[in-house]
């Protein structure tokens, strides 16, 4: 009887063992280790977080790694915002923190995994693949800038900067700038259509964006906070009520020698002076618009002063449509200045351009955490 109660003993334990080690195994197949969780850094407003093992939720008061199980939101709903993976800034609006709600963060190798269950969501990628994950399908992109809208059983995308896929089992659509789809549950996305204005409270009154360090930036206040060059008989920059991409103005450049003569050479059209942190990473976006009539000619956004300087080029794309151009920009003295220049390629030329919507917004103080 001892030998059988050893024998049940030591099988017992062997058995015991044995499902340690396969609980164990499975634990580690979801287990990340800390260096390769996301790291969170609040940018304005109020982001709170809830763990698994507390019944309240904290605010994040200063940068923080998140895990898988976590989950982000704010106050009531109200807005924040926070940078993340790759230089990625999220902006919520109306997204709780709690054991089922709120938005979850997790890092795939180069991607950035998100979850949203109800609420507004702003994403704002500059070098890292985003994937956006709700109930009723999946979002993804890469160096993309794009809201996505969750409310009770529907999905809403829209896509302001870069090229998006929403699919779910049913079936899936390519969104391109300024287009926009949703699903509903158990039906498959919409097919893309031209979206007629700015997302609500996304631009225009700054509800869902961090704080503008631009004045005056959608030109509502004609040229109020900008610095007009002049060109005899006419200025470069004026104000145009009939062209704009949002409000109800947009700055516009007439560069042309039909009528007079322009020096063939980089030229500035209007500037707005700004006050950095020397070190720190800002990002700088606009919207431009071209009707090129004879010749060539290539604007360009830009930033800096005579030590550094940011350059956003490749507006061909802007003829006769509005476009987005975004760059990020590490300053290396505070007097810094905001332009629109151009490079005249051709002895003829006769172009206007339209402006509206700039936005410069700091990243962080932190170190940049690159996506590997």
């Amino acid at each position: 009887m001892k030998l059988s109660g050893a024998s049940w003993s030591y099988e017992g334990a062997r058995q015991f063992f044995c499902l340690v080690l396969v609980a164990g195994a499975l634990s580690g197949q979801d287990e990340v280790l800390p260096e390769n969780l996301p790291l969170v850094r609040p940018l304005r407003g109020t982001v709170r977080i809830w763990r698994p093992g507390k019944n309240t939720t904290e605010a994040v008061k200063t940068e923080i790694k998140v895990a898988k199980h976590d989950r982000l939101g704010t106050a009531d709903g109200e807005f924040a915002a926070f940078s993340t993976l790759g230089d990625t800034v999220i902006s919520l609006r109306g997204v709780q923190a709690g054991s089922d709600r709120g938005l979850t963060l997790e890092r795939s190798a180069a991607r950035l995994v998100m979850k949203i269950h109800e609420g507004k969501l702003v994403v704002e990628s500059f070098e890292a693949e985003i994937l956006v994950e709700t109930a009723q399908g999946r979002v993804e992109g890469k160096a993309a800038y794009f809201l996505v809208e969750v409310k009770e059983n529907k999905t809403r995308v829209v896509a302001i900067d870069g090229t998006l896929t929403f699919s779910n089992s049913i079936g899936a659509v390519t969104l391109q700038p300024d287009q926009e789809s949703s699903a509903e549950k158990g039906a498959k996305p919409t097919p893309p259509k031209t979206v007629d204005a700015l997302p609500e409270s996304q631009e225009s009154d700054g509800a869902i964006s961090p704080v503008n360090l631009i004045r005056n930036a959608g030109f509502e206040e004609g040229l109020k906070g900008w610095r007009a060059d002049k060109l005899q008989p006419q200025p470069r920059a004026v104000i145009d009520q009939t062209v704009f991409h949002s409000g109800k103005r947009s700055a516009r450049l007439d560069v042309t020698n039909a009528t007079r003569d322009v020096p063939k050479s980089n030229w500035l059209g209007f500037t707005q002076p700004v006050t950095l942190i020397p070190g720190r990473r800002y990002f700088l976006r606009a919207y431009f618009r071209t009707e090129t009539r004879q010749g060539s000619i290539d604007p360009f956004l830009i930033i800096g002063d005579d030590k550094e300087i940011g350059v956003a080029r490749g507006l061909g794309a802007a003829e006769k449509k509005w476009i987005l151009k975004r760059l990020i920009f590490t300053p290396k003295s505070a007097d810094c200045g905001v332009s629109v220049q151009s490079e005249i390629q051709t002895e003829r030329f006769d172009c206007t351009i339209w402006v509206d919507d700039f936005y410069l917004g700091e990243l962080s103080d932190a170190p940049k955490e690159k996506a590997k």
